[in-house]
């Protein structure tokens, strides 16, 4: 059977939740494409404002005011894979980058005024 790919944007809103927005799907089916084009919640934090969103491949990266990084199955955002801690305040930014020698690493910027370098 076909696969079909959905291109998604994700966002982030002030209540903290990361919801996908699809923009248009691949595919000939029109009810499947109508069933998927809707908007999903994918995940909350329970902090107030959600600060950064990362997806690299299966797993998506999330912050909020809270001094740590959640790293969550993507799609399956419900199936949560662990925490990157060490700030003391809240995280301001991650960005993931790939290096041919290190693989993924995730980097932090924080209200503490420190950055961090984890393996996740």
């Amino acid at each position: 059977k076909d696969k079909k790919s959905i291109i998604i944007v994700v966002a982030g809103d002030l209540n903290g939740d990361a919801t996908a927005y699809p923009t248009e799907m691949y595919g000939d089916n029109e009810m499947e494409k109508d069933k998927q084009l809707s908007r999903r919640i994918l995940l909350g934090h329970t902090a107030s404002v959600l600060t950064s969103v990362e997806i690299i491949g299966s797993k998506i990266l999330t912050s909020d005011r809270d001094e740590k990084v959640r790293v969550s199955s993507f799609p399956q955002t419900f199936n949560v894979e662990g925490y990157l801690l060490g700030h003391s305040s809240y995280i301001s930014d991650v960005k993931i980058i790939r290096t041919k020698l290190a693989g993924s690493k995730c980097i932090t910027c924080s209200g503490d005024g420190t950055m961090r370098l984890f393996d996740y």
